[in-house]
C-alpha cells in the first residue's frame, strides 16, 4: 500500500493536478494515513483497515482534527484505490 501511494499515486496526482490538491494529498498520506498502512499489500485492504486507521487517527488527536481532515483523509484513500482499480491492480470495489 504504501510503494503504490508513493511510487505510483501521489506521482500521477503531480501530473494531472495543480497546487492545492496535490498538497493535500501529500499532507493527508504523510501526516495522517501513512503509517497505517505499513506492512499491508494494496490487494489486503479491506473497509476494516481504512476504519482502523481513522478511529486510530481519532485516538492520537482527539477533537484536535476537524471534520474536514477526517474527509480529507478518506478522499485521499478513495483517490488512492481508484487510481489502483484504474490501473489493474485493485480488483475488490472501493474499501472507502
Amino acid at each position: 500500500m504504501v510503494e503504490f501511494a508513493e511510487k505510483t499515486f501521489l506521482p500521477a496526482c503531480e501530473k494531472r493536478l495543480k497546487g492545492g490538491p496535490v498538497k493535500c494529498y501529500r499532507d493527508s498520506w504523510n501526516c495522517h494515513l501513512r503509517e497505517h498502512f505499513v506492512g499491508i499489500r494494496l490487494r489486503d485492504v479491506r473497509p476494516v483497515h481504512v476504519q482502523q486507521a481513522l478511529d486510530k487517527e481519532e485516538e492520537k488527536h482527539g477533537r484536535t482534527l476537524a471534520h474536514a481532515t477526517y474527509r480529507l483523509m478518506k478522499v485521499t484513500l478513495s483517490a488512492n484505490f481508484t487510481e489502483a482499480r484504474n490501473l489493474g491492480l485493485y480488483a475488490a470495489p472501493n474499501p472507502t
